[in-house]
């Protein structure tokens, strides 16, 4: 590394006092998304260090696995956050889908969100299918994840913050049958057990890939 203080053209003032010291990277933590590095012993406890909850985001949660039918329940009482982060991953049988009924939500500000993605991996961006964050104090639409396995994310602001929420996930059956009342969501049309999405929508059962409420 290098280290310098560059004083002025003209008249300036500098005073500074610096340490440097070695460590052992063997200890810390890297901070792919922020340039930096945490203690180790701060991974993986439910509040996150690095900006982009790197420390978090890549644990390994325990997956819940619901037969068609169950459902799972996610409940945070009304609680002030502080880089609080929660995350649960859940599975269900190979033709399989998920419903996120949300029961009550409450954000208090645009840096406290919730993320819901698909796969058992938090960390990956890619996967993020909905986005709730900004001021929220009602319900928003159920989100349907076509896939067998997902994950839940309630992320807290830097500062204060207050998250509520009760939601619950179903896990539904993802096979289609045009025979009966249509299955496929958002204006989809339904011809040979197959969902035609209407624009902006994709899915097995047209379910919104991108939602950002």
């Amino acid at each position: 590394m290098w280290f310098a203080a560059i004083g002025g053209r003209l008249n300036s003032i500098i005073r500074l006092d610096v340490g440097v010291t070695a460590i052992d990277l063997l200890n810390f933590f890297p901070c792919s998304g922020s340039n930096m590095n945490v203690s180790v012993t701060l991974v993986c406890d439910g509040q996150y260090d690095c900006d982009n909850y790197e420390d978090e985001s890549s644990c390994n949660y325990s997956a819940v696995y619901l037969q068609e039918g169950e459902s799972h329940f996610i409940s945070i009482p009304t609680a002030y956050t502080n880089r609080n982060y929660y995350a649960t991953s859940l599975q269900t049988n190979a033709t399989n889908a998920f419903r996120v009924l949300f029961q009550d939500l409450y954000l208090s500000n645009d840096d406290v969100k919730v993320l819901i993605g698909t796969g058992n991996d938090p960390s990956d961006i890619q996967s993020i299918i909905a986005t709730i964050h900004g001021f929220i104090n009602s319900e928003p639409d159920d989100v349907y994840v076509d896939t067998n396995e997902m994950w839940f994310a309630a992320i807290g602001g830097r500062l204060n913050s207050i998250i509520r929420l009760d939601v619950g996930v179903t896990a539904i059956d993802l096979l289609i049958d045009c025979s009966g009342a249509n299955p496929c969501l958002n204006g989809g049309t339904c011809e040979s057990d197959t969902c035609t999405c209407a624009a902006r929508y994709t899915g097995a059962l047209c379910g919104d890939t991108s939602k950002i409420f």
